[in-house]
């Protein structure tokens, strides 16, 4: 009955967990404190933890694509996870972009990531090493991202950004970490 939902169970051992992925008999738990979760769910009325795996950072958001699990990790940014194990992810490496990742989508092999201050693109060529090829200031604060296509909608407190990326091309003067001072070269074209 859609009016009086039955309760069926629950697992318990999160400290603060934000969101959750179901892929086939496993799901992963972002947990703010615990890190990523893997949960079985070969009989799905009772969760259970196969694994928890402390992060670089609070995990806020996960997405999966290509084999991997991208994981927003605050600070430090985004931390990659392999799955050839779905059931033992392995960290494979962590990609600082500035201010603290919050939101990670996926969609034509482009990672979106919202770090509070911007929205950033990434290729997924190399799934273990996402490359940077599109970073935006929002107006506000980039809360979350949907990727559909080449395109990121942002959310950004007061307004919704849709932005596109293009993962043939990449902008020398990016540089996602505004406390560093860069230098850009006046005779190399960028985009506009």
């Amino acid at each position: 009955d859609v009016q009086s939902p039955k309760y069926l169970g629950f697992s318990s051992l999160f400290f603060n967990s934000w969101r959750i992925l179901l892929m086939g008999d496993v799901a992963y738990v972002a947990d703010n404190y615990e890190g990523l979760v893997v949960l079985d769910l070969s009989i799905p009325t009772e969760p259970e933890v196969v694994k928890t795996i402390k992060a670089a950072g609070g995990i806020q958001d996960i997405w999966v694509a290509k084999g991997h699990l991208y994981a927003a990790v605050g600070k430090p940014g985004i931390e990659v996870f392999d799955l050839s194990d779905p059931k033992a992810p392995v960290s494979v490496g962590v990609h600082n972009i500035g201010p603290s990742v919050i939101g990670v989508s996926e969609a034509n092999d482009i990672l979106w990531v919202t770090n509070n201050e911007a929205a950033a693109a990434f290729t997924l060529e190399d799934p273990a090493n996402p490359e940077l090829i599109g970073y935006e200031e929002t107006s506000d604060w980039a809360l979350n991202v949907f990727a559909k296509g080449n395109l990121g909608y942002i959310s950004d407190w007061d307004f919704v950004h849709v932005l596109e990326a293009f993962p043939d091309r990449k902008a020398p003067e990016i540089d996602p970490h505004p406390e560093e001072i860069y230098f850009v070269d006046p005779d190399v074209p960028t985009r506009t």
